[in-house]
């Protein structure tokens, strides 16, 4: 979009506000006051056509005649729906019949004059009298829905003035619409002032209808040559919508056309061009800015207009207008949707964003208007035609930049191509000469390749026979791991209900397990710093030093059995001097079966225990065994468990719960590491065992991981 083009559009848009709001400043119009409008000092020929709005007397169930006894009435603001007005102690439904009454007190100047009432709409059917002279009906007037007959057509009707007073009555009967009462405005004139009027407005219907037409017939013609175009095809539907809508709304100038058009046909037509307008337009924005604007929008608004659109059809109107009020709330939701695509576009920067926010805020708030107009919570007149006016002139301007910058592009490459063709042998013979030079040099790389490939050959050899012997080594020193950690069938001789579920991620593992039986029943899971072969080295020094502290030295208090170990390894790894921080992760049960206690104590490892269905779970002490405490002498907390009952308990690292996995490829975690314990733990160990070992493999393919850590879980059985 040209700057010069945005820039007329806007100036054009603000003129038109302007113009608009810069209306001259008139006297206060007399208004209806109870029952009665004064019009001695008003000059229609100077002053203009008078509104009849305000408060006139209503007599319901009842067709007055003329100088009938003022009894039985309440004052009615008009226009505006009967509907909840206050009759005596019971609020007036939608449907029935009553008389509207006003008294006019005209001026001596138009006695003997021909004055002139334009009724706009009344639901649904009604009489006109002026001093108890019929001059006209619309559709039949009836006290029972039996016998009357429904229909809209806002009409002039002339009378000549020949009292200072003149009574006008309305009789009003409705049967069918949600809304019962004349709900349009009426204006009092001069003949000549209220037939004008009427073909003013009948003529801008029209004139907005036939360029409706010509503007929906050119885009569908646009989209029968270029099918990919559908921007073209739901604007041009949009366009005979809003045409097909204009008919039945407002002036209703389809009686114009079409004089006996029923009733329940004209009222369908209005409903079902407002739902299927609201379909249209988010199709439209979707094509015309795919990115931003939801196809699932589009696709939901679409349903839901669907289904109102079949329920209009086949159902009657006292059924299906009870439904608008819904229908309009949802379009009020897809205009706030609407605004925050705009925003959305216009933060993007898309090509024509500008023209279109300003088009498509022109559609928005006459939509609004004739939402709010059409539930009378204010009075204006039908403004879709004019907003769809400034948003078809915002898509003219818009096509036109898009136009021209195709046809821009179109020119562009034709120059291109043609320079093209004028150098082409010149470059077809420079474009020859380097695929022989190409093809020269990459002779030459494949040679080199084809050296390099045999040294590489040569080194991957080298590289598998040493990973052969590396291999090697670590399956030896496995063994070795093997054969200093305890048999699991030594810990099944005193504990029975037992198991060891040793998982190494490498071929070492920098986890361990350590058992003793000799003064008391010691039982220990450790996970050392790191993994594979480095861990390895620290589950030796962990293994070596606990038999040193507990065999050894004869130290057998949980609490102790850490400090010491705590100290032992600072002093090995030297850490005082080098800042090394090795060490290991640790949780150590004491069970003594006579006394039916056991002491734990944990570095940052801790234990689950259950009893009569119940899960306890004590942590470790927050200090890790080796060179994360600065202090070389720490002191780790002792816990009693009373084991006087039946008492499961697990020890384990923490390889299993960070294991990655599951459907949204996350940690198992401890809470439900810990719930699977609850779940298992009345069955069999070797059971037990094979679950936690399933449950891993099941939580690590399903997450298409692998194994990430060394895993070790023991489970022991106290009865």
């Amino acid at each position: 979009m040209q700057p010069k083009q945005v820039k007329l559009f806007i100036y054009l848009f603000g003129l038109l506000i302007a113009i608009t709001a810069c209306q001259p400043q008139l006297l206060p119009k007399p208004k209806v006051e109870k029952g009665i409008l004064d019009l001695r000092l008003w000059h229609f020929e100077t002053q203009g056509n008078v509104d009849l709005s305000g408060e006139w007397r209503l007599y319901w169930a009842q067709l007055l005649s003329q100088n009938a006894p003022d009894s039985g009435f309440i004052y009615q603001l008009t226009p505006q729906m009967w509907n909840g007005s206050l009759w005596g102690y019971k609020s007036l439904p939608g449907h029935g019949y009553a008389t509207y009454r006003l008294k006019v007190i005209i001026g001596n100047q138009y006695k003997n004059k021909r004055l002139g009432i334009k009724l706009n709409y009344v639901n649904t059917s009604c009489a006109v009298f002026v001093e108890g002279e019929r001059l006209g009906e619309i559709g039949v007037l009836a006290t029972q829905s039996t016998d009357y007959e429904a229909n809209l057509n806002p009409s002039v009707y002339t009378f000549d003035c020949e009292k200072d007073t003149v009574e006008v009555m309305i009789q009003v009967a409705n049967y069918q619409d949600r809304f019962g009462g004349i709900v349009g405005n009426m204006r009092l004139g001069t003949e000549q002032q209220i037939r004008d009027e009427h073909q003013a407005k009948t003529n801008y219907v029209f004139f907005m209808i036939g360029i409706l037409l010509i503007m929906g017939l050119y885009h569908l013609s646009f989209f029968f040559f270029r099918r990919q175009n559908l921007a073209a095809l739901y604007f041009g539907l949009v366009c005979l919508v809003i045409a097909m809508r204009m008919l039945v709304t407002d002036e209703f100038v389809i009686t114009d056309l079409y004089p006996a058009i029923p009733f329940q046909l004209s009222t369908k037509i209005s409903f079902l061009s407002f739902y299927w307008a609201v379909i249209l337009f988010p199709y439209f924005f979707h094509t015309v800015y795919p990115q931003d604007f939801s196809k699932r929008v589009c696709q939901v608004i679409g349903i839901v207009g669907l289904i109102y659109s079949v329920i209009t059809i086949f159902t009657d109107l006292s059924f299906y207008t009870q439904l608008l009020t819904a229908f309009q709330l949802f379009t009020l939701a897809f205009i706030l949707y609407a605004f925050y695509f705009i925003g959305l576009i216009l933060w993007k920067k898309r090509n024509g964003s500008i023209i279109f926010t300003i088009g498509v805020l022109c559609i928005i708030a006459a939509a609004i208007n004739d939402i709010l107009h059409a539930n009378e919570v204010i009075e204006t007149f039908i403004a879709t035609p004019l907003g769809l006016l400034l948003f078809i002139f915002s898509q003219t301007l818009l096509l036109s930049s898009l136009f021209s910058k195709a046809y821009k592009s179109v020119e562009d490459l034709s120059q291109e191509l043609a320079t093209i063709n004028a150098n082409l042998e010149g470059t077809v013979k420079t474009r020859t000469l380097e695929i022989k030079t190409t093809n020269e040099e990459l002779n030459q790389t494949l040679e080199e390749l084809h050296q390099n490939l045999e040294v590489v050959n040569l080194q991957r050899t080298e590289l598998s026979e040493k990973n052969v012997e590396i291999t090697s080594s670590l399956n030896y020193a496995r063994r070795i791991q093997q054969t200093i950690l305890p048999q699991a069938s030594l810990i099944e001789s005193v504990f029975p209900d037992s198991f060891v579920l040793f998982l190494p991620r490498d071929i070492v593992s920098g986890d361990f397990y350590w058992f003793s039986n000799t003064s008391k029943n010691i039982l220990v899971a450790a996970d050392c710093t790191g993994h594979g072969v480095p861990g390895a080295f620290m589950t030796m020094i962990g293994n070596q030093l606990l038999y040193e502290i507990i065999e050894n030295r004869q130290i057998t208090e949980a609490n102790q059995i850490l400090s010491y170990l705590h100290t032992s390894v600072r002093k090995i790894m030297k850490q005082d001097a080098t800042g090394s921080r090795e060490g290991m992760d640790l949780a150590l049960v004491i069970i003594d079966q006579e006394n039916k206690k056991m002491e734990f104590a944990g570095a940052k490892n801790p234990i689950v225990y259950i009893q009569n269905e119940q899960l306890h779970y004590i942590k470790g002490d927050r200090i890790s065994i080796g060179g994360e405490a600065h202090d070389q002498h720490q002191s780790f907390n002792k816990h009693i468990i009373d084991i006087s009952v039946p008492t499961t308990f697990y020890l384990f690292s923490d390889g299993y719960q960070d294991q990655f996995g599951g459907a949204q490829n996350k940690k198992f975690m401890l809470n439900k590491m810990k719930k699977l314990f609850l779940e298992i733990h009345t069955q069999e160990m070797s059971t037990q065992k094979t679950i936690l070992e399933n449950r891993l493999k099941e939580w690590i393919e399903e997450g298409r991981e692998r194994q990430i850590d060394d895993i070790l879980v023991i489970g022991c059985a106290l009865k």
